[in-house]
């Protein structure tokens, strides 16, 4: 109804729920559905989400919500609606799941309700202008030079500009001194610069590792954390804002998804602690808030520009990308045959266990995701790391070991205990120092490789997310 459109205050789309939740079951009990209907009622939700957005008012409110038992199911289309219309912006998403005090009220149901506030800017078109100039430091050499051309520029200027982006780091283009100003004020006007502001930095009294916040363009902030070993720096980068998997012990998925990261946002983090330490980093982990595999291209891009000579030119080998199981990223990642790590957060030793600790369990079977494991490691050569956060009477029994070792026998792998960081919003704990040496001596008689990460800015806000989060609730009071 084009008379309604620009009309609403605050509009409330409630839309159709997959199924995907039986009431008064337990969680990890879904209806079956093929993965045609899932398709068709996905595309139904987003119609109606795409046209009845069109109703709210400028500065009016939006608020969607439907259930399921799947938190990711509800955030794919949170995402999708916020990457399709920029003109709104997210300012609450909550998922109530069951036993939750609601109000006066406990929500019984065994169906995870998700809303969703968003309110339509004023200056939405401004924004999305913005947003729509050229992001040049996501590009790779070649198509800088094709850009340049397309700007009446001559192509070696595209080879200082790489330059200056990726080997110097400059932080904007007022530094690339041997580009004209008038050069300077057309890429100003036609080109996104990504620069990170940096809003604080934690410095760790015990170990030197150095916690980030930095601010995008958007008003967006993300951490990153810089760890000094004896064989190098270490840098572990987010790769989202927020994220939608839903981990019960991890803080960066408190407050949801709200977009994925550019190649150049995740390549600023490195840039902008190296220029602010002076030190080089050696050694980059994609493990910071959000899950890689579900900004996929954009992640191998950050990796394609990352390794290349004529920039940081850090070996694939000193990268190392994590994920929660996502299985067809995952095999087609390993069809790419990069020689990164792959690290998958396991977390659990069946199949039961995972569906407590992991929403994604819901659509990934444990045994489906040890098989991509296996199989990234037949197309690449490359040992597979199993993170396994260890949680105090959770996942840290001795069945937890003879489980773990029967699942992953005979594999090119390694364990990496991870003694889970403590946050107020949970109740998990770390097992005793004891429990976790038992745990690593009894997988290592399994003949199978093991260490103790080693815990890394326990007194500040070591856990991701948790600077985050600490920032978001004081910027709200």
């Amino acid at each position: 109804d084009e008379s309604a459109e620009d009309t609403a205050d605050v509009l409330v789309a409630d839309l159709p729920c997959s199924g995907l939740g039986v009431l008064r079951k337990k969680t990890d009990i879904r209806y079956k559905m093929s993965r045609g209907q899932q398709e068709e009622l996905e595309a139904l939700q987003r119609r109606i989400l795409d046209t009845v957005c069109s109703y709210v008012k400028k500065d009016g409110i939006m608020v969607y919500s439907t259930c399921t038992i799947n938190p990711g199911e509800n955030q794919e289309n949170v995402a999708w609606f916020l990457g399709k219309h920029p003109e709104f912006e997210l300012l609450d998403m909550e998922q109530i799941y069951p036993g939750t005090q609601v109000g006066s009220e406990m929500c019984i149901r065994d169906r995870i309700k998700t809303y969703l506030i968003a309110t339509r800017k004023e200056n939405g078109k401004e924004e999305i202008m913005q947003q729509e100039k050229t992001d040049i430091k996501s590009m790779n050499l070649e198509e800088l030079k094709s850009y340049m051309e397309s700007i009446g520029e001559k192509p070696f200027r595209a080879k200082q500009l790489y330059q200056w982006m990726h080997e110097k780091q400059a932080a904007s283009f007022d530094e690339m001194t041997n580009l004209s100003k008038s050069l300077q004020e057309k890429l100003k006007n036609e080109c996104r610069f990504v620069s990170l502001e940096q809003e604080a930095v934690q410095i760790s009294k015990i170990d030197g590792t150095r916690k980030y916040l930095f601010a995008l363009d958007d008003g967006n902030v993300i951490e990153s954390v810089l760890m000094r070993y004896k064989h190098g720096n270490s840098v572990c980068i987010s790769s989202q804002v927020g994220c939608r998997m839903g981990c019960r012990f991890c803080a960066s998925t408190l407050d949801g998804l709200v977009r994925g990261l550019t190649p150049s946002e995740m390549l600023d983090q490195i840039y902008r602690i190296t220029r602010d330490t002076g030190e080089r980093v050696a050694n980059v982990v994609v493990m910071g808030t959000g899950e890689p595999m579900d900004n996929f291209d954009n992640l191998l891009k950050f990796i394609e520009l990352l390794t290349d000579e004529n920039g940081l030119n850090i070996s694939q080998r000193n990268v190392t990308v994590s994920t929660c199981g996502i299985v067809p990223k995952m095999r087609e990642l390993a069809d790419k045959k990069l020689q990164i790590t792959l690290a998958l957060s396991l977390h659990a030793s069946s199949q039961e266990k995972r569906l407590e600790l992991m929403p994604v369990a819901n659509k990934y079977e444990i045994h489906e995701v040890i098989e991509a494991c296996r199989y990234y490691f037949e197309q690449t050569g490359r040992r597979v790391t199993f993170e396994y956060s260890l949680v105090g009477g959770v996942n840290d029994t001795d069945e937890d070991v003879r489980r773990l070792a029967d699942l992953i026998h005979g594999m090119n792998c390694h364990v990496n205990l991870i003694p889970v960081n403590p946050i107020k919003e949970r109740s998990y704990v770390q097992p005793d120092h004891e429990a976790i040496l038992n745990f690593k001596n009894r997988l290592e008689k399994n003949a199978i490789n093991v260490t103790i990460r080693r815990e890394m800015g326990r007194d500040i806000d070591g856990a991701c997310g948790q600077l985050r989060k600490r920032y978001i609730s004081h910027a709200e009071r």
